[in-house]
């Protein structure tokens, strides 16, 4: 890896003021020195630092375009290695160009996210970071910028780190029991190995518990909206975007495919996906639809299902009901701005549903919106101390989960008198998972596959 020297447009393509090639490696400031005329003499075997230059990109004697190159000397830069950026001008056809010009000084093609891990291989950055990068990149809220920047800051490294510390303490203090028993109490040492074990196991936990918030931050709340047909699903979508994304009209079954939209509340990422209203369909084509809707219903985290006050209940309201649980479900009454049969709504759902968490609406004159949102929140249980360490992937979950049942194994293994040595092989695979966390013991092809998911050109 580290003898190519790699390349790729590092900013978003499409009309932009300013565009972006970025290039790493041992041959970066060679490549540029072949396509880069500066209004200064530059000497490119001494250059140390970070530094900038003016000038225009060049290919054959013909100018392309003006430029500032950014030249930083490894291994002080992201990725370690000897970094150059060229900041053209940022439409398709220059940036194109540019980056033309520099394959064919040499350089190669950059993978999905390859200068982030030459910068983790390189040492720069561990997995919790490099995995932060593409969660700023990706952070639609400012909750979720600033989670990410958290992580990115190596907050959950050094609670790893601390973990780690204590669980080699507790390794240490056994492997001294099984060296030298004459000046140990076995029985004392024991004693100490449970309760701090007990207290580790606590800690692992607890940060198991953040990952719903973390993923909710990182990945977006998925919620279905769900109802039967003309109950105002469409509406209340336009009123949570505040944009006419779907067609509302009084026609039912009008949404017969699924309508998806991001929305932020209070900081909290939503996916809301409209669905066709839930019937018994009357052609295949609706028939389809339903199908989807339901198929989305099994797959949201939560649950909007929405109920006309206007009119009462019907067999299509029960069968939407035997789709539901309290759990990750909020009933939406719509419509009360007309005559209302809201009360006996209520009740019905009560009366099936002890715990429900129920919001009154009007989507059409938008009343009832922020009684709505704040069950969201409610559901969503994302805590406004930015500055909390958060699980925010299921790949750092399940290690954590390795982690602890290790420690469990660990700790049973003590509680049934076993020998020290079977208490610490339980204690290194909990280290083993913990490295795992970082980077430090996980597998080359895990590694790759975590890149995959990154953009080009970061």
């Amino acid at each position: 890896m580290k003898e190519d020297t790699i390349a790729a447009v590092a900013t978003g393509r499409g009309v932009a003021g300013i565009g972006i090639v970025r290039i790493s490696g041992s041959n970066a400031f060679n490549i540029v020195k072949q396509c880069f005329k500066s209004k200064r003499t530059i000497d490119w075997d001494n250059i140390r630092g970070y530094n900038a230059f003016y000038g225009k990109v060049v290919d054959e004697g013909e100018d392309i375009d003006e430029a500032i190159v950014l030249a930083m000397k490894g291994p002080f830069s992201y990725t370690g290695e000897d970094v150059v950026e060229v900041q053209c001008h940022g439409g398709f056809a220059a940036l194109s160009k540019v980056l033309s010009i520099v394959y064919k000084n040499g350089a190669k093609p950059a993978e999905r996210g390859e200068f982030t891990k030459r910068a983790f291989l390189n040492g720069r950055i561990d997995l919790t970071k490099a995995e932060a990068v593409m969660d700023i990149v990706s952070a639609g809220t400012e909750r979720s910028r600033k989670s990410a920047l958290m992580q990115l800051s190596g907050r959950l490294s050094e609670k790893v780190g601390e973990l780690k510390e204590k669980i080699v303490k507790e390794i240490a203090e056994l492997e001294a029991a099984i060296d030298f028993p004459e000046e140990m109490e076995d029985e004392k040492t024991i004693d100490n190995v449970e309760k701090n074990v007990s207290d580790i196991i606590n800690e692992v936990d607890n940060l198991i518990d953040t990952y719903h918030e973390g993923k909710i931050l990182k990945d977006g709340l998925k919620t279905a909206i769900i109802g039967r047909p003309n109950v105002g699903k469409s509406s209340l979508l336009n009123a949570l975007t505040r944009e006419d994304r779907a067609i509302v009209s009084s026609i039912p079954g009008t949404t017969r495919d699924f309508l998806e939209a991001e929305i932020n509340i209070d900081g909290i990422p939503l996916i809301l996906i409209d669905t066709a209203g839930i019937r018994e369909a009357e052609d295949e084509i609706e028939h389809i639809g339903v199908k989807l809707a339901k198929k989305r219903a099994e797959e949201a985290e939560l649950i909007l299902a929405v109920f006309d006050a206007s009119e009462d209940l019907n067999e299509e309201d029960e069968d939407i009901f035997s789709l539901l649980n309290e759990d990750n479900t909020i009933f939406i009454i719509n419509k009360t701005d007309k005559k209302c049969n809201d009360e006996s709504i209520k009740k019905h759902i009560l009366s099936k549903f002890k715990n429900a968490r129920i919001a009154e609406i009007s989507a059409k004159n938008l009343t009832g919106l922020q009684n709505l949102t704040d069950k969201i929140k409610e559901f969503a249980k994302v805590d406004d101390n930015s500055s909390r360490v958060l699980v925010k992937n299921e790949r750092v979950r399940n290690s954590l989960v390795s982690v602890k049942n290790s420690l469990e194994s660990s700790l049973k293994a003590a509680k049934d008198g076993m020998p020290e040595d079977f208490i610490v092989i339980d204690l290194r695979g909990a280290l083993n998972s913990l490295g795992e966390i970082t980077g430090e013991t996980l597998d080359e092809k895990i590694i790759d596959r975590i890149f995959e998911d990154f953009c080009i050109g970061k």
